[in-house]
């Protein structure tokens, strides 16, 4: 059981390979369905570590009634209510499955470890989060009424007509029947050959009656419900990353259901295995070409690099940069220039230095009032010299790094502004003040 749960964790992808296949008469397609797969969890760190977390509790849960019971609640504890400091949404999961269980099995140690848990919380999210923000907004089926509209995702146009042909002329039995279909196809297709671990649903009173299996269940039921009604502020499609704990949960679970094939005769138990080994990983091989190709999507080059070290050796001060420009993207090829790639904390993480703004999807999670900023920075060059110097002062903005590919220049014809570095591909400035 544990070597399959391990290769389905590792290497098991969507079935977006047939989507594409069929679309596409070319195999891929590992988003498809939205979700991420197991290839490309690792490369959320967040979302790396908060599954670390999220397993030592698991180890917690299974040991509660040891001796060491307020050692274990207390490091339960302290564990779940961190989480949140490194992943909300694994955080949220947690926290709603220890009060449900709780009260559903009336344990108590389990409302003490979401008590507590809230507590350790709350100190760390308060500080860092505007109250008058909302995180989530309800909107059902915005997942999965994308996918099957999109072009680039589902896009089956008949099933999408199906939907509104039923709201329409109140047919609700094809409304509810297309509705039905497209759930199927969302949780289907995300799980993919994961999707053998529903048969341990047989078993759901054995479930319901183990507190630690239900804590577990509760946590991977969520992890799908909550993007198939809810989407993120500022940011809808990021809330698909719920059902990435419950993609790993159902990944554990499918090794188990498939370690009872052991038990068939060997000539239905090598084609089975076979099957297994072939049909699970093939879109996370396709995906893991694009990591390892020769050619990179992205580069800093040799000259934007010397930029950012001559910036990283000056004395601490806030740049402004250029923001990010999305039409350069289709007007160059791949390998793109990171400043092209997308909009990142490059200049901040190379040059070490606060950055005016940057990393405009971070911004958007974080639902930061970056927008002012945004349209400040593209404003900049514009504007007289004084005005430039008025804006920097008030920003406590000292350096300017404006990479040539934008074509901005500014006014150095004052002693206000000073050129201090300037090569093929970079130009910095200085406030002389």
């Amino acid at each position: 059981a544990s070597l399959f749960s391990l290769y389905l964790i590792y290497f098991a992808g969507s079935f977006g390979w047939i989507v594409e296949f069929l679309r596409e008469r070319h195999i891929g397609g590992e988003s498809a369905f939205w979700a991420n797969q197991a290839i490309s969890f690792n490369l959320n760190p967040p979302f790396a570590i908060s599954l670390v977390i999220i397993i030592a509790l698991f180890h917690i849960l299974f040991n509660l009634s040891d001796s060491s019971r307020f050692r274990n609640i207390s490091l339960a504890i302290l564990l779940a209510g961190s989480l949140i400091g490194f992943k909300s949404y694994g955080a949220i999961l947690v926290l709603a499955a220890f009060l449900l269980t709780g009260l559903l099995k009336r344990n108590w140690s389990y409302l003490i470890i979401f008590a507590g848990a809230i507590l350790v919380s709350l100190l760390i999210f308060l500080p860092n989060f505007d109250l008058t923000s909302t995180l989530l907004v309800f909107a059902p089926f915005w997942f999965i009424h994308s996918m099957i509209d999109s072009p680039d995702r589902v896009g089956w146009v008949r099933l999408s007509l199906a939907r509104e042909v039923g709201i329409t002329t109140h047919n609700w039995f094809k409304f509810i029947l297309a509705e039905a279909l497209s759930l199927a196809i969302f949780i289907a297709g995300n799980l993919g050959l994961r999707i053998i671990s529903l048969i341990s649903l047989i078993k759901i009173k054995n479930i319901i009656k183990d507190e630690k299996i239900l804590f577990i269940f509760i946590f991977a039921l969520l992890s799908f419900m909550i993007p198939i009604l809810f989407i993120q502020s500022g940011n809808p499609w990021n809330t698909i990353q719920f059902s990435y704990y419950g993609i790993y949960i159902a990944a554990l679970v499918s090794g188990v259901v498939l370690s009872k094939v052991l038990k068939l005769p060997k000539y239905i138990l090598v084609p089975v295995i076979l099957i297994i080994l072939i049909l699970a990983p093939i879109n996370s091989l396709v995906t893991a070409n694009g990591y390892f190709g020769k050619t990179p999507h992205a580069f800093i080059s040799s000259k934007e690099l010397a930029g950012l070290q001559f910036l990283s050796g000056q004395p601490d001060g806030v740049v402004l940069t250029y923001p990010y420009d999305n039409k350069l993207k289709q007007k160059l090829s791949e390998p793109w220039p990171l400043l092209v790639y997308d909009s990142t904390a490059y200049v901040s993480a190379l040059s070490q230095k606060a950055v005016y703004l940057e990393d405009e999807p971070q911004n958007q999670i974080l639902l930061t009032d970056y927008k002012k900023r945004l349209v400040a920075s593209k404003d900049f060059s514009l504007k007289p010299i004084s005005e430039e110097v008025k804006f920097l002062l008030e920003n406590n903005i000292k350096y300017v790094y404006l990479p040539k590919i934008f074509n901005v220049r500014l006014d150095e014809s004052t002693k206000l502004i000073k050129n201090i570095f300037e090569n093929e591909e970079v130009v910095i400035y200085k406030l002389n003040i």
